[in-house]
């Protein structure tokens, strides 16, 4: 990454380089996203959870981390790499093969020990204004995860509670305990 610190890139032109993984675009800069063991661990089980419910439900795709999400036209050296994402197949027009094109319906990042604070709210208003109906951010420390949606509602949910699809994956649900290590 050292020979692309301080130039400015689009995204395409980002992707197409062999460094971009493990970083996101942030208007025109990349930006390395911090991702522990725990965490990409909490974010594995919950997409095979989520890709499971979609093998019987056939609502849409997930995709996993570093499936970089393009959803803001008017600033071409942008993108975000969710830890996970469903897409309905309503939106599903529009991919390419390295970079989602389509707004997702549902995003879920997984708290990192070095994730900062104002970044993830960074995130998480990028994510509602490009269109995203529902976020997921999980706290692997604590074992909760908050559910931020469009509306500008949200709800905690601790480790003794389900986690639903609401609207967004009707029908879905696992036990937030189940998405973290039983030790």
């Amino acid at each position: 990454m050292a020979t692309l610190t301080g130039t400015r890139m689009t995204a395409d032109e980002f992707l197409a380089t062999e460094e971009s993984e493990g970083y996101e675009l942030v208007h025109g800069c990349p930006e390395e996203i911090p991702m522990g063991a725990l965490s990409s661990w909490v974010g594995g089980e919950l997409f095979f959870y989520l890709r499971l419910f979609l093998g019987q439900q056939p609502l849409g795709r997930m995709f996993p981390q570093e499936t970089a999400v393009k959803a803001w036209p008017e600033d071409e050296g942008h993108f975000r790499k969710p830890d996970g994402m469903f897409v309905s197949n309503a939106r599903l027009a529009g991919l390419t093969p390295q970079t989602l094109q389509a707004v997702p319906d549902l995003v879920f990042e997984v708290i990192s020990p070095n994730d900062e604070t104002q970044k993830t709210e960074t995130k998480l208003q990028e994510y509602f204004t490009a269109g995203v109906r529902l976020v997921w951010v999980i706290y692997p420390e604590s074992r909760s995860v908050y559910i931020y949606r469009a509306d500008g509602g949200g709800a905690w949910v601790g480790a003794d509670g389900m986690l639903t699809g609401e609207d967004v994956l009707p029908g879905f649900s696992v036990a937030v305990k189940d998405l973290f290590p039983s030790s």
